[in-house]
């Protein structure tokens, strides 16, 4: 009999693995040997695509989505609201706040929905965008709104928020497919958001088409401004700047791979209200949430680098009644028994015999 041999009968018939020493066992029927060859090779083959199926899904969709309703005590942020004027040519200017300071909003079953109310003298335009995102040219209509002189703009919305497993951090970009704010791979803004990596996205655009960027586009000095006889060229490729497209699509427009924000809300304008003011000075804008939201969104990890050592761990002690010690085992008769067979003439003698 071959080493190999001898030393494969040895691993078969000392081996924890359940169901192998059967079939190198003496004085076994070969309708024995041959059933347990059978069953063997079944649970292993069984064992190799659930635990094919384990690693698939933990590379390619690890991130999954369920709704709670469970706990309704949770403080739902406000979102941010952008007032940008139609005509900035102002003489003077009155400074009332603290320059970009935030206000901290929230809305809970103690302070109930939340509503905004605030006057302007010119006319705007208004936004309601997460507090990430940035005012767009992309936005969708209904978030954003034109505000004339002796109006009255009534804005009701309702917000479904999405909390984020901590365990998320762990996984890439690419399967997730959400960003981080503190994620950013700009150069222009100091955090993420979809809507700003479309606004540097269009910034490149003009960049590559005329070598230079509009004025009204946030820089960090980086990148020269147009001047007066290079707006020629950003007119011809306005159009194309404005419209968004998938790759490869012959569409007019440009492709910007942004991925979405990971801490972006569900929000959704119920209805929006324009009315005359009798009042020729001023308008008045009111921002109001419906009602407290009823429900949330979490993303989770459904499986962590940990879970595959134990669910895999688990498939080889159902099918194979195997463990970690096996596995050990196994590396054991193929680098160290040889050495110790040698030693006490034990192959040797086999291999003769």
């Amino acid at each position: 009999m071959s080493v190999c041999k001898v030393r494969a009968k040895q691993f078969f018939d000392e081996s924890s693995i359940h169901g192998l020493r059967y079939i190198t066992e003496r004085d076994r029927h070969w309708t024995e040997r041959l059933f347990w060859i059978v069953t063997c090779s079944l649970a292993s083959l069984i064992l190799v695509k659930l635990s094919n199926q384990t690693i698939t899904q933990v590379v390619n969709s690890p991130v999954s989505f369920v709704q709670e309703t469970s706990y309704l005590k949770w403080n739902t942020e406000f979102p941010s609201v952008s007032v940008c004027e139609t005509d900035a040519d102002l003489g003077n200017i009155e400074v009332t706040a603290e320059k970009n300071s935030t206000i901290r909003l929230f809305s809970n079953t103690s302070t109930g929905p939340g509503v905004l109310s605030f006057f302007v003298h010119r006319e705007v335009f208004v936004f309601l965008h997460a507090k990430e995102d940035v005012p767009y040219f992309n936005i969708p209509e209904e978030f954003k709104e034109l505000v004339m002189l002796s109006s009255d703009l009534v804005i009701l919305f309702k917000v479904n928020e999405i909390e984020n497993d901590p365990l998320l951090l762990e996984v890439p970009v690419k399967t997730r497919k959400c960003r981080f704010p503190h994620e950013n791979s700009l150069k222009h803004h100091k955090a993420y958001s979809y809507s700003a990596c479309v606004t540097e996205c269009r910034l490149k655009a003009q960049m590559n088409d005329c070598n230079c960027t509009h004025h009204f586009m946030k820089t960090s000095g980086m990148v020269s401004v147009c001047r007066l006889e290079q707006f020629e060229c950003l007119l011809n490729y306005s159009d194309t700047w404005k419209r968004l497209k998938p790759h490869h699509s012959p569409q007019v427009g440009i492709h910007c791979p942004c991925e979405s924000s990971c801490t972006e809300h569900d929000l959704v304008v119920v209805s929006k209200h324009i009315r005359a003011l009798s009042d020729d000075a001023k308008s008045r804008v009111v921002v109001k949430m419906q009602n407290l939201p009823s429900e949330r969104f979490k993303r989770y990890l459904i499986k962590g680098k940990g879970d595959v050592f134990v669910t895999i761990g688990g498939l080889l002690g159902l099918f194979l009644g195997a463990s970690i010690l096996s596995v050990a085992e196994i590396i054991y008769f193929l680098c160290f028994r040889k050495t110790s067979l040698q030693k006490r003439g034990v192959v040797k003698a086999e291999a003769v015999g």
